[in-house]
């Protein structure tokens, strides 16, 4: 039998306020929602414990304030970075359109690191701005898996935290 190893993965979630990230990171680590919307100060340092291919893994999840406000420090969470999660609202276009100005940040302080994609907010089906097909072709640019999440209701969720975690234990 192959001996369980253990990894500390630092991830940044990041993206414009309010698309959803400190929801999201609630949903993940202790399946929560809250409605409220409360902005992220700085930053906000969850840890979440999984089992992936026999590997125990303790998730360091940075949630970077979206803020404009905070644009001059962001780049001092991202240092150590093993992982990023950007994070757009399906309802609010220009949190869609910001997505390569966080992306160009990330790699400039961060490197090529393994990322993820995730269109949030799917739940509101009936004030959605993004199209599915839209999201995925700018995942392809930026050479990042893409899912479509929910923090209310938990759609791909997991699936887009474990994923991250998969393709950071690939280069661990």
């Amino acid at each position: 039998m192959v001996p369980e190893r253990k990894f500390v993965f630092k991830i940044v979630v990041i993206g414009d306020g309010a698309v959803g990230k400190t929801s999201l990171i609630a949903r993940f680590a202790e399946k929560t929602f809250q409605a409220e919307y409360k902005p992220t100060l700085g930053t906000n340092i969850v840890i979440k414990e999984l089992k992936l291919e026999n590997n125990q893994i303790k998730l360091l999840l940075w949630d970077i304030a979206g803020q404009a406000k905070w644009r001059d420090v962001r780049h001092l969470y991202y240092r150590g970075a093993q992982g990023c999660i950007l994070v757009f609202d399906v309802t609010r276009p220009g949190t869609f359109e910001s997505i390569p100005a966080w992306y160009k940040d990330l790699i400039k302080f961060s490197g090529d690191i393994p990322r993820v994609l995730l269109a949030n907010k799917v739940d509101l089906t009936d004030i959605r701005k993004i199209a599915k097909e839209q999201a995925q072709s700018t995942a392809d640019e930026l050479e990042a898996s893409y899912f479509e999440t929910s923090a209310k209701d938990g759609t791909q969720v997991n699936d887009a935290f474990e994923k991250i975690s998969g393709l950071i234990l690939q280069k661990a």
